[in-house]
């Protein structure tokens, strides 16, 4: 699904998040690099060879999400704001068989529409809600949520059972609890921002039910700083891992 088009409402995705870069980190990063402190004319070629057309900066999509501000590959499609060695051991894995519940919604909603049968996601923000109703496709429905206190919880509404989990909303902890409950025999959860202490409750439970757990931490889109995002996983899961 094409997305050039609608880059304002990933812009204000960034915004409401709260992990953007404040305006100059991206020059003051630059400047903490090594070759900072060498002569101009040595700067310039280790900077050609760092932005050069098969530099990871620029296959990866990293260089234009960070000049749209947005959760998008080098073409300009939708990612999902996770680390990209996630995003790549789970694309390689996936199928249009699978259907997907996702706590929380943007540019990853529209990224597992294109791949799986059918996603839900689950949004607390009424404003975000109304904006990506009018972005996705057929194959994705959308869940207003605006209660914490159930929020959670909304995914046993659908009265179904998932391939894939993804946890990148509110109530992170609470909604692995409730979760699994969800989930089919050889489902999965995808974890973003996986390296934050404050969900080590919701690590622990999924632990003590017989979850292994699979850390990818690095750069993903639009961020200067890398950050981690897991993979939870049982002996017989359908990512064959």
């Amino acid at each position: 699904m094409k997305f050039s088009g609608n880059r304002e409402y990933l812009l204000e995705a960034v915004q409401r998040s709260g992990q953007t870069e404040k305006p100059g980190r991206m020059a003051a990063f630059f400047s903490t690099l090594p070759w900072a402190a060498v002569p101009r004319r040595l700067r310039r070629a280790r900077s050609d060879v760092l932005f050069a057309r098969d530099s990871y900066l620029e296959t990866s999509g990293w260089l234009r999400s960070r000049r749209d501000k947005a959760a998008v590959d080098r073409c300009g499609q939708p990612v999902p704001w996770f680390t990209y060695a996630s995003t790549h051991f789970i694309g390689a894995r996936i199928n249009r068989d699978m259907s997907v519940f996702e706590y929380g919604s943007g540019a990853s909603t529209l990224w597992w529409a294109a791949r799986v049968a059918a996603v839900v996601a689950c949004e607390y923000d009424a404003t975000w809600h109304g904006r990506m109703c009018g972005l996705v496709p057929g194959n994705a429905r959308l869940i207003h949520a605006p209660d914490r206190a159930t929020y959670a919880r909304q995914i046993l509404s659908c009265n179904e059972r998932f391939d894939v989990v993804v946890i990148d909303g509110e109530c992170r902890v609470e909604c692995a609890r409730a979760c699994v409950q969800a989930l089919k025999a050889d489902g999965i959860i995808v974890w973003d921002n996986a390296e934050r202490t404050e969900y080590q409750e919701g690590f622990d439970f999924l632990r003590g039910s017989e979850f292994r757990r699979l850390d990818f931490a690095g750069l993903g889109p639009i961020n200067v700083y890398g950050w981690m995002t897991s993979v939870f996983y049982r002996t017989e899961n359908c990512l064959g891992i």
